[in-house]
């Protein structure tokens, strides 16, 4: 089942799936608070697909407030392997994608991993295309650049 995770179902199960799923995306531990992830069910719109009651994919849809007018950014898409190829993120995305709708005539804009290559075919089959534009990224500390 596809639905939006808001602040107030956030449970330490929850937690734990989530950040089980970082992990998975990011290739190295990672791990998110409950706390920090009512924090960012607040302001952000996470759908989360739910079998057997664990969580086993997401999307994060970040809708930023700028001067020039709303941005909308997908993050955070990832669908536990076991769960791939049965249309699970194609759903998750669609979610996304009609959420983001809501907000009027915006660009989504997304990015990804250069090897999610089958990732890629999804997103163009929904309608991305890729931009001209060059990502920039440094630390906020310390100015190197992170991964």
């Amino acid at each position: 089942m596809i639905s939006e995770l808001t602040s107030n179902e956030v449970t330490a199960q929850a937690t734990s799936d989530i950040s089980r799923l970082m992990t998975l995306l990011a290739g190295s531990p990672r791990a998110i608070s409950q706390t920090e992830l009512r924090r960012v069910a607040e302001i952000n719109h996470l759908f989360s697909l739910t079998v057997d009651g664990t969580i086993v994919g997401l999307v994060c849809l970040v809708p930023m407030r700028l001067p020039q007018g709303v941005r909308l950014w997908i993050e955070s898409v990832i669908v536990d392997p076991a769960y791939r190829g049965k249309g699970h993120g194609r759903a998750l995305m669609q979610a996304a994608v009609a959420k983001a709708a809501s907000y009027g005539d915006v660009a989504i804009s997304l990015t990804s991993n250069p090897t999610r290559s089958v990732a890629h075919r999804l997103f163009e089959q929904l309608g991305f295309k890729r931009a001209a534009t060059s990502v920039f990224r440094r630390s906020a500390q310390d100015g190197s650049s992170t991964a």
